[in-house]
């Protein structure tokens, strides 16, 4: 991962990714979709204590996928964690950095290869 690298945009599989795994790690089944669990974490805080942003991982019992995702503290997808803007990217950067360490904590690693996703 390099600045200018949006998590959206790069591949992450998770190593055990069974149903009961993931409910021992906190995950929650997402309703619309039962194969699918997630969870959230916030990655910055304002001075009061406030989450303003809120990471969420998303992963797949069918092959270990995982899905990355950004909210603002309305709800809201946080756009520069999604979209290429060079004036962000040092800022996008730092939080890479915070969400990567995160999802290390449940195995997920970056898939730098097609033979990695097997």
């Amino acid at each position: 991962m390099k600045i200018g690298d949006r998590i959206p945009d790069l591949k992450f599989k998770m190593k055990n990714y069974s149903e009961e795994k993931l409910k021992a790690l906190k995950f929650h089944r997402v309703t619309e979709t039962p194969e699918m669990f997630y969870c959230k974490f916030p990655i910055a805080k304002g001075e009061s204590g406030k989450t303003l942003l809120t990471g969420r991982i998303v992963v797949s019992t069918l092959n270990g996928e995982v899905r990355c995702y950004l909210y603002g503290q309305n709800g809201d997808f946080y756009s520069a964690f999604f979209k290429q803007n060079a004036n962000v990217d040092s800022y996008i950067y730092k939080i890479n950095k915070l969400y990567i360490k995160e999802m290390e904590k449940y195995g997920i690693k970056e898939i730098t290869n097609e033979k990695e996703l097997e």
